[in-house]
């Protein structure tokens, strides 16, 4: 890709509603895993959540609605080996990073409200309480309150600094700033992506819940890090397969298929079928990473070999839940079971 000037231009490369394509079968070599304890945690978080996202979004039935996607389940198929209060902690966080990415979004066209939003979040992850009147922030705050009592010094310090950066590569986003043609390479975008779609968040939780700490183990062996970035681009490319419809509604222009679109002038299908061919490559390089690790220098330790086993489950997890959640496929949607075929480009408005 040749380098393009910064920020967003008019997006006449953007398909049309109602123009079809077809979307590849996705295989991943990592059997898909449930948590054992999700059947009963899953419900007690969703009612843990849902006062905030009543008081938030203004009625028990916006909330209810907006819980059809059940963003608990998503760390119900991401963290399959989580256990104990961990599990719960963790899935606790789920309907925040949601309706915080929403919220986001929302306060595109707003200036003040979007610099409102960065500044309680981000006095939140300082240890300061939000005022009333802001429910989803204080969710956040509570949901967070047993990651900072329980998480070791060095992780909780990585886990608000990718949260943090997070949050201000997600407003950068909405501001219309971040665009296509902001990049200069795919990698450059997957560079970005890691850390606006709050993949350092998943992989430093997952940490957390399933009891293990790699902040020194990441900081010395370099393959650790990669198979770490890996996991976290699988599910950026299958993130990117499955929202951008969602995007064309909503205005959004930074997903790799808008990416191929622009930059090499590829028709949807072949944009499409280029991000299928690169997610199956990922995983191909994240299993012959994984290998390398285990026959290094970390490759006797039990803590690190967990860590690469649920950084598989991660990407596998999240690919199915991208399948079945209405988040990404309408707030009328209902999984048939089926993983490929004939999509159409529609106005997708999942959630709120």
């Amino acid at each position: 890709m040749a380098p393009r000037e910064p920020g967003p231009e008019p997006a006449s490369y953007l398909p049309k509603p109602g123009t079809t394509y077809y979307l590849p079968e996705i295989y991943s070599r990592i059997p898909l895993l449930v948590n054992p304890l999700c059947e009963e945690v899953e419900p007690r978080a969703l009612a843990w959540e849902r006062p905030y996202l009543a008081a938030y979004f203004g009625s028990q039935d916006a909330a209810l609605r907006y819980q059809r996607m059940r963003s608990p389940h998503w760390g119900c198929l991401v963290y399959p080996h989580a256990t104990g209060e961990r599990f719960f902690h963790a899935l606790c966080t789920m309907g925040h990073i949601a309706a915080q990415d929403d919220g986001f979004t929302a306060a595109q066209n707003n200036p003040t409200a979007l610099e409102k939003l960065c500044e309680i979040n981000l006095a939140v992850l300082d240890g300061t309480e939000p005022p009333s009147g802001f429910p989803l922030e204080q969710l956040f705050w509570d949901s967070t309150a047993p990651l900072r009592k329980h998480m070791p010094p060095g992780l909780w310090a990585r886990y608000r600094a990718t949260v943090r950066d997070s949050i201000n590569c997600t407003a950068q986003g909405a501001t219309g700033e971040i665009g296509t043609r902001s990049f200069a390479s795919l990698q450059d975008y997957l560079d970005f992506r890691r850390t606006d779609l709050y993949g350092y968040w998943v992989t430093s939780l997952l940490e957390y819940a399933i009891g293990v700490d790699m902040s020194q183990a990441l900081e010395v062996d370099e393959l650790l890090a990669l198979a770490t970035d890996l996991c976290i681009e699988h599910m950026c490319l299958h993130n990117d397969l499955f929202s951008f419809r969602k995007e064309i509604s909503r205005g959004e222009q930074v997903n790799a298929v808008f990416l191929f679109m622009d930059s090499q002038g590829m028709e949807l299908q072949s944009a499409v079928d280029t991000v299928s061919d690169l997610i199956g490559g990922t995983e191909r390089r994240f299993t012959q990473t994984c290998e390398q690790v285990r026959s290094g220098p970390l490759g006797n330790r039990e803590d690190v070999d967990r860590y690469l086993i649920e950084l598989g489950q991660a990407f596998t997890g999240s690919l199915h839940f991208h399948r079945i959640s209405t988040r990404w496929n309408g707030d009328d949607f209902q999984w048939d079971g089926t993983t490929s075929g004939e999509r159409t480009v529609e106005t997708i408005l999942s959630g709120w």
